[in-house]
């Protein structure tokens, strides 16, 4: 029996899960405090105790790992116009499991200078035209950049009709740049995997080895990938499938962190009803949002917050003041656990409202237009209606109960009483219990059955308890 070792590398834990490689059974779990200041493997020794094999890294056939340490890859994205090359530039990176921290469109002003600079990013995507179209901005931006004397690297995805005067720019210059495909090549035309997957090899070496990480390289496996891809990757297998294992075809999943939402989404998203337009960029097929004012902890007034601002109410018989009385405490206790069934309650209240939130703004929307032949409509984003299947992952649905669970996760469904959100309307709804969907991700591409039947068993472990 082989045994498979993936770890993530998390801004506060660290989490460890062995998997038999033969059937994707999880044999053991364990998790520890991530230990940046001592290094990580001080961490990962710990997690490794917690489930029984403590510094026996040599048992495992392979071992893999994930990271959100240090925040994570923070990127700046940079384009033309703000709702095309600039959010086409966005998508990469969210895609790729960045960070977004800032978003520019244009002629980059000298303002901008030190707006950057106070970002400190550890990415810069710089896109801008169609190829063949405007190259006077990527070219203008990329001079602007060369001058900054910033530390962060350079993914350019933009006009490829400008590369020669770019590569001139920055030739010479030290700066750590690599330029691939168009992100935005045709107006109607999305292309985000190649510029992904230089955020991914710039990944390597801007938090794998700049932050230290790399250390445990030496002692056990490879860190491949920021946490968010590899859920996302986990998510893309589950849709499609392994070499035998069926896929749950379209899906919506979403990780409830303590600073953020992220949600993912794998389908095309196209309209599902006839008198029905789509507008807007295309979306990727293989879609993350991440919703960085929603979280149970760190982000919990924000979550308030954003509930009254959109209109949201709270679930169950929770009024304002007693949610926004826990939620100044959470925030400001980011460890602190629920002692009592109220605030257990309390807990979940936060993760339905950010959920709710977070799946209402990656969903598309539907707006009606009327003309002299009646009423049709017109879509922006993805049309998630026909979903069949939505998962629910992150810390409180892994630690909850799976009815508790399940309540909470419910809420990412279509409402009557919002129509016009384009949410799934009769899903099966299924929790991560075991938290592997990164573990899926991970081992996926080695072992796609394997990694099918390690989610289904994850699922099927929360309906039993």
């Amino acid at each position: 029996m082989g045994q498979l070792l993936a770890v993530d590398f998390g801004s506060t834990f660290t989490k460890v899960r062995a998997i038999d490689s033969s059937d994707g059974v999880l044999i053991a779990s364990g998790q520890s405090s991530t230990t940046l200041n001592t290094g990580v493997m001080d961490g990962l020794y710990k997690a490794l105790g917690t489930m029984g094999v403590p510094n026996d890294l040599g048992r495992f056939e392979s071992c893999l790992a994930t990271s959100s340490a240090a925040g994570g890859l923070r990127i700046v994205a940079i384009g033309l116009v703000a709702d095309l090359t600039a959010e086409a530039a966005r998508r990469a990176a969210l895609g790729a499991g960045g960070k977004i921290v800032g978003t520019f469109a244009g002629e980059l002003a000298r303002s901008d200078r030190s707006e950057i600079l106070r970002l400190a990013p550890d990415l810069v995507v710089l896109a801008g035209g169609t190829d063949g179209g405007e190259r006077k901005c990527i070219i203008a931006n990329a001079l602007f950049l060369s001058k900054m004397n910033a530390s962060a690297a350079l993914v350019v995805a933009g006009n490829y009709s400008a590369r020669d005067e770019i590569e001139d720019i920055f030739n010479g210059t030290g700066q750590e740049y690599e330029i691939v495909a168009n992100v935005l090549p045709g107006v109607r035309e999305l292309n985000i995997g190649p510029c992904s997957d230089a955020i991914r090899r710039a990944f390597i070496t801007r938090i794998v080895d700049a932050k230290g990480i790399n250390v445990a390289e030496s002692e056990f496996g490879r860190v491949v990938m920021p946490t968010p891809r590899a859920v996302l990757d986990g998510c893309a297998l589950l849709s499609h499938g392994g070499d035998d294992e069926v896929g749950v075809g379209d899906l919506v999943c979403f990780d409830v962190g303590g600073a953020t939402t992220d949600v993912y989404s794998i389908g095309t998203g196209s309209p599902s009803e006839g008198h029905t337009v789509q507008r807007g960029l295309p979306e990727p097929f293989a879609k993350r949002t991440v919703e960085g004012d929603l979280g149970v902890r760190v982000s919990a007034i924000d979550v308030v917050a954003a509930a009254e601002r959109e209109q949201i109410a709270f679930h169950g018989d929770r009024h304002g003041g007693e949610i926004s009385e826990y939620a100044r405490y959470v925030a400001t206790n980011t460890n602190y656990l629920p002692s009592s069934q109220e605030e257990q309650a309390l807990d979940r209240t936060l993760a339905r409202t950010a959920i709710r939130i977070a799946t209402r703004r990656h969903a598309g929307r539907l707006e009606a237009s009327f003309d002299p032949h009646g009423q049709s409509y017109v879509q922006y984003g993805k049309d998630l209606r026909p979903v069949r299947t939505v998962v629910g992952t992150g810390g409180i649905l892994s630690s909850s109960d799976y009815e508790s669970a399940r309540q909470i996760c419910e809420v990412a469904r279509w409402d009557s009483n919002d129509p016009d959100f384009l949410l799934p309307k009769d899903p099966l709804v299924v929790v991560d219990h075991d938290y592997v969907l990164f573990a899926a991700g991970l081992i996926g591409d080695q072992y796609p059955d394997a990694a099918m039947r390690l989610m289904r068993q994850s699922f099927g472990a929360a309906e039993s308890k």
